[in-house]
């Protein structure tokens, strides 16, 4: 028999735990979740997977979800990785040398007071770097046990640790149960989790009737005739856990495994576990069993000296109750640095002991644990989370917990623990300015994880708030809220209501409030008509440099934008608003970070469409402030416009990796606002690269036409249209560009460097034969395009014009769109231009010209990774005559941004594990970028490559 009889047909499933600690020990990482019912040896396998590891090299870290510790923010982290500290101080400093100190503020280590704290995107970034820095040490593996128990930021750091798998010796194995109802407000983590292409899921299945049939003669003897075996399997339902139990029961009432006695197993073996932890309760002394049920009440890995003071008994007592309960089978006990630990030996025994308690007494018992934990001075989490289960308290610790536990859940990076502890808070008795307080700092919380709640939190502050200010203050938040979920006539009426008396107000407030109205506004119509009327006013406000101030020229910049009044006027007021990017980090103005942060994307998508040479720097700024300080959000928001830059500037392969570094977001926190621009992104990065079945892949199930959550779906419709052109389907391309075209018009939107769906349509109609209706169209675009005045829509528009209209004046408007576009940051669109002017010039019996064109168009089609552009002019220099090289142009120029970045770290002495944490990248990501480099320049490493990029001044 291989292994303990747990583990009889779980071949399948030791043979792939096995081979990926093989892998793990050689440097590949895996990632393995085994998802079954409980009591189907998950635990087992688990265990069988530590004793392999181990076995094999690795270092085992260990931990495990409970339902009484769901809340605590990295709680299973916690488990994983505050044992190693615990440990060996000494190590401490090289543990958490560089990226991963921030991993500190999610294991409870001191921080300096004078230390900003780092967000939870750093956090998640530093424990991953913690990870690495561990398997540096040795190959590790990670066990987590109950994954449907975990808390959410413990979930969001192992969904950050998928996608960086690939270069550490590490193995993760997790253990949950499928549809765990108490699970539900992880659900979507738990299945990105499992759904990750970089997780192997297993699912152990009943045992069959001879892995049954063995167990039995191992428990009742050799000789079990095959009826009773069977009736065993059909009674266990072939669950592992609940047959041994069973066959426990039957052997202590002597039951023969006889045909005969078939009808006992039902009798005698029927819920044997509740059975059995009862009866085993039932013979223990009276504190003995107070100890049981204090265990079960504190939850795992019970301090037996809390133990005892919830129990009511002395040290000595529960330390023989302890004894007793690991006798019967129903503890384990473990020791530790601060003493004896006791822990049922599995969830269902806990769960039977817990359900033991009454209702009455289980709440007043969560509340004295709560606190005996207070005034031991416990994390204020672990009291929390007793006081979850309690009606409210009524005496001021429970409060002072409850808003100490939701501080510390959000500066470890939990907003998700900070709305729960704070939801609690408000059952309490408070004084009205608290629980003012208390519901602006929920909804401020719950606006970080995108949750529906926040609204109603808002509601109810709004309506307790008597004082003007704090009434505008709870309203500007509210009604950018309200408008983000599609609820533009709740947020008007919020707006309006708040909007009547400004006399003697503070100026801040309304610029606060007016900017929620512009937000709305670039949406809905309706308030697109009410903030008409104060544009003027607002547009020529004079600039005050406060954060209201600067929130609303972001707004103004992008209405005007819109508009497409001016490009530089535009590029003026955007770049006065967004500062130095102060606006979404700074300031003194109370206003939640996804306000500003809204407002800062606003002046960047204005700035970006403006052509404006700073934008990038400034998104730099602002990402790496968010990778440090900010939520996880924030970092999307981030990654989503710098994508979207790169775009329009042709860099298709950094706007794509960006796109997909904001989706991969947006799975981890459900933060749908900028899902539009993300997905927008990704498919015109992809149609352009050539890769049009991953673009429709990228868009399968995605309702375009259906109701959607505010952000500028116009931009992800026009990126449609440019796949269904791609993939042969004019007809269904030009209604895709038409639908763009009217949501982008429904609040005024005409300026075609925001939204070109104009020439799309065009080109659509060309291709449908339909040449008149083309023109006028592509006409109107390019008159919008002169009016605007950057460089990008108008080589574009004419270079759409001379395609549909053809004629004498095709080779005048090319060579225009190819002079426009010369000095413009739009590098694909001049590649478009250089392209179809050569080929132009080819047809026009000039070949010699044309090759010149051609070969420059060739080079800018390449360094932008427009692959069938490339192609498209490689066929078209050998039709004119010319031998193309195969790889177009080298040197630095060939550098993509992001190998230009890594190269400019590398020649200033950084090792690749320095720039990886710098840059938030892995040093996989560093090494493929600087051996891409390398070829490019033609050298060998780095000790040329300082030379090699001073040779384009050279």
């Amino acid at each position: 028999m291989d292994g303990p009889p747990m583990l009889l047909n779980r071949q399948v499933e030791q043979a792939a735990l096995a081979a990926a600690v093989e892998a793990a020990d050689d440097g590949e990482g895996g990632f393995f979740a085994i998802e079954a019912p409980a009591g189907m040896g998950k635990t087992a396998l688990l265990a069988y997977t530590r004793d392999r590891a181990r076995s094999g090299g690795l270092r085992v870290l260990s931990a495990r979800g409970t339902d009484l510790e769901r809340e605590f923010s990295f709680g299973v982290v916690r488990q994983l990785f505050s044992p190693v500290l615990a440990a060996d101080r000494a190590a401490q400093e090289v543990l958490l040398s560089g990226a991963a100190g921030a991993a500190a503020v999610a294991l409870g280590e001191p921080v300096a007071a004078d230390v900003t704290l780092p967000g939870e995107f750093a956090i998640l970034h530093g424990l991953y770097w913690l990870t690495a820095n561990l398997c540096r040490q040795q190959p590790l593996a990670l066990l987590v046990d109950d994954l449907h128990w975990a808390d959410a930021p413990s979930l969001r750091f192992l969904a950050h640790l998928q996608p960086r798998l690939e270069e550490l010796p590490l193995l993760v194995v997790v253990c949950l149960r499928p549809d765990e109802p108490d699970a539900a407000a992880a659900a979507d983590l738990l299945d990105h989790i499992t759904a990750d292409q970089t997780c192997t899921l297993l699912h152990p299945c009943a045992l069959g009737a001879e892995a049954v049939a063995e167990i039995v003669r191992c428990a009742l003897g050799p000789e079990v005739d095959p009826a009773f075996a069977d009736a065993c399997r059909v009674a266990s339902d072939g669950n592992p856990l609940l047959l041994h139990e069973g066959l426990r029961a039957l052997a202590e009432a002597r039951v023969a495994p006889t045909a005969a006695n078939v009808p006992r197993i039902e009798e005698v073996g029927g819920k044997a576990l509740s059975r059995r932890v009862a009866a085993g309760i039932g013979r223990l002394a009276p504190e003995h069993a107070a100890v049981a049920r204090a265990v079960a009440l504190l939850g795992e890995d019970s301090d037996l000296s809390q133990v005892a003071v919830i129990a009511g008994v002395q040290p000595q007592e529960a330390f023989a109750a302890a004894a007793r309960l690991t006798q019967l089978d129903l503890t384990g006990m473990t020791d530790n640095a601060s003493g004896p630990r006791l822990r049922f030996t599995h969830p269902l025994v806990r769960a039977a002991v817990y359900q033991d308690v009454d209702l009455l007494s289980r709440a007043d018992a969560h509340r004295r644990i709560a606190q005996v934990l207070y005034e031991q001075g416990a994390d204020s989490e672990r009291s929390a989370a007793h006081l979850l289960r309690t009606p409210a308290v009524g005496e001021p610790w429970a409060s002072e917990v409850l808003v100490e536990a939701a501080s510390l859940a959000a500066d470890r990076g939990s907003p998700d623990g900070a709305v729960t502890y704070l939801r609690r808070l408000l059952e309490e008795p408070l004084q009205a300015p608290e629980r003012q307080q208390t519901l602006l700092r929920l909804g401020d919380m719950a606006l970080r994880t995108e949750s529906p709640e926040p609204v109603g939190y808002l509601r109810a502050a709004l309506a307790e708030a008597a004082d003007p200010e704090a009434r505008a203050r709870i309203a500007a938040v509210l009604t950018l809220l309200l408008s983000w979920q599609e609820r533009n006539d709740e947020a008007l009426a919020v707006y309006e209501a708040a909007s009547g008396d400004r006399a003697g107000q503070d100026p801040e407030l309304w610029r606060v409030l007016d900017t929620g109205l512009l937000d709305m506004a670039l949406d809905d119509p309706v308030a697109y008509g009410i903030a008409r009327g104060r544009m003027p006013e607002l547009a020529a406000a004079v600039p005050s440099g406060t954060i209201g101030g600067r929130m609303l020229d972001c707004l103004v910049a992008l209405h005007e934008a819109f508009a497409g009044v001016d490009a530089k006027a535009v590029a003026d007021r955007a770049r006065r608003g967004l500062g130095g990017g102060e606006m979404v980090y700074g300031g003194e103005f109370d206003l939640p970070s996804a306000s500003r942060i809204s407002a800062f994307a606003c002046g960047v998508f204005a700035l970006a469409a403006a052509e404006g040479d700073d934008v990038l720097p400034l998104l730099e700024r602002s990402l790496d402030q968010a990778r440090k300080y900010g939520a996880v959000s924030d970092a999307l928001a981030g990654h989503t416009y710098r994508g979207l830059v790169w775009l329009w500037r042709g860099a298709l392969g950094e706007a794509l990796a960006d796109a997909r570094a904001a989706l991969r977001l947006i799975e981890q926190t459900h933060y749908l606002v900028d899902l539009p621009y993300a997905l927008a992104v990704a498919v015109a990065a992809l149609v352009e690269q050539g890769d049009v079945d991953e673009a429709a892949r990228m868009l399968h199930g995605v309702d375009l036409a259906g109701p959607r959550r505010s952000g500028h779906w116009f931009l992800l419709q026009e990126s449609y249209g440019r796949l269904l052109l791609a993939q042969g389907r004019p007809q269904e391309a030009l209604e895709a560009m038409r639908a763009a075209g009217e949501r982008f018009a429904r609040t005024s939107g005409r300026n075609p460097a925001l939204c070109a769906w104009r020439s799309g349509a065009a080109r659509c109609l060309h291709a449908l034969g339909r040449a008149d209706e083309a023109r006028a169209l592509v006409e109107e675009e390019l008159a919008l395009a002169r009016q605007w005045g950057a460089a990008r829509p108008l080589g574009r528009a004419l270079r759409i014009a001379a395609t549909v209209d053809g004629g004498e004046s095709r080779l005048g408007r090319l060579d225009e769109a190819a002079r426009v576009l010369e000095d413009s940051p739009a590098r694909l669109e001049l590649a478009h231009a250089l392209v179809q002017l050569g080929a132009a010039t080819r047809r026009a019996d000039q070949p010699s010209q044309a090759r010149g064109i051609l070969s420059r168009g060739l080079d800018a089609a390449y360094q932008c990774g427009a692959t069938p552009l490339a192609d498209l002019a490689r066929s078209e220099l050998h039709a004119a005559g010319a031998r193309p090289r195969r790889t177009a142009v080298s040197g630095p120029e060939a550098l993509t941004p992001s190998e230009r970045r890594v190269a400019d770290l590398a020649t200033t002495g950084l090792s690749n594990r320095d720039i990886a944490q710098q840059l938030f990248v892995t040093v996989k990501t560093v090494e493929v970028h600087l051996a891409s480099t390398y070829r490019k320049l033609d050298i060998a490493g780095r000790r040329q490559l300082a030379e090699a990029l001073q040779g384009e001044h050279g």
